[in-house]
């Protein structure tokens, strides 16, 4: 579970990083602030399943 759960995490990481590279923050100001913000909310997530599964 914790593995699927990393590589799902990897997966969403590389397509935010895209998505971050197409929408810049001068020309895209909105796009990209929602981006980064998912991106914190999904990390802190998955950082409390992994750390309470310990």
């Amino acid at each position: 579970m914790v593995q699927r759960i990393k590589q799902y995490a990897s997966l969403a990481e590389r397509n935010w990083q895209k998505a971050l590279d197409f929408y810049g923050a001068k020309t895209h100001s909105h796009m990209y602030l929602t981006i980064l913000m998912e991106r914190s909310a999904l990390s802190l997530s998955v950082s409390s399943h992994l750390h309470s599964n310990m």
